[in-house]
């Protein structure tokens, strides 16, 4: 299925050779059956409970880099000339590129570019993701009961939709990466 976001269709993925597909499908596979080996491991059942929350995860992540690039770019521009202008709008996305999950949804909020509401449900994501991605044994079999599953997964459908609608809103992707590059 083609990807619908412009800004990845500009993008050239390079495509593997024969050799490389035939080698990736080898590691993916063994890595593929260590699943579900020890206690550590989440429960059949509830791997694609656990993918949906990675990507919605994923997907707020990218998104407030995007607001807070944004943000930090609206407050500068009127403030320095031109050349000055060129000098930073690399390193502001250098900067927060290695920003925490939990450090962006906290600058977010502090630059009053995502609501509190939003800020509360994206920290709850979070909570989420790294009980998925760091589990105990046994802990994640809260998952398996129906209410509890149907809890979560309208909670990350409301993030990623708030989320969504807010960048949106915000501004068209074009826009944003013309005007991040001055």
């Amino acid at each position: 299925m083609p990807n619908k976001n412009k800004m990845y269709r500009r993008i050239k993925i390079p495509k593997p050779s024969v050799v490389e597909k035939a080698e990736i499908s080898k590691l993916e596979k063994q890595i593929d059956s260590w699943e579900g080996d020890d206690l550590h491991s989440v429960p059949h059942e509830l791997m694609d409970f656990r993918h949906r929350v990675f990507f919605v995860h994923s997907s707020i992540e990218g998104s407030l880099h995007i607001l807070i690039q944004r943000a930090v770019s609206r407050m500068i521009h009127d403030k320095i000339d031109f050349e000055d202008k060129i000098k930073l709008s690399i390193p502001i996305g250098t900067i927060i590129k290695d920003f925490s999950y939990s450090k962006l949804l906290d600058t977010a909020k502090d630059l009053k570019v995502i609501p509190n509401n939003l800020y509360t449900l994206a920290r709850d994501i979070n909570k989420l993701r790294n009980r998925l991605a760091h589990p105990k044994p046994f802990d994640l079999l809260i998952f398996a009961r129906p209410d509890i599953k149907i809890r979560e997964l309208k909670k990350i459908s409301k993030g990623y939709k708030s989320m969504a609608e807010l960048l949106r809103n915000e501004a068209p992707v074009e826009a944003l990466m013309e005007e991040l590059s001055y």
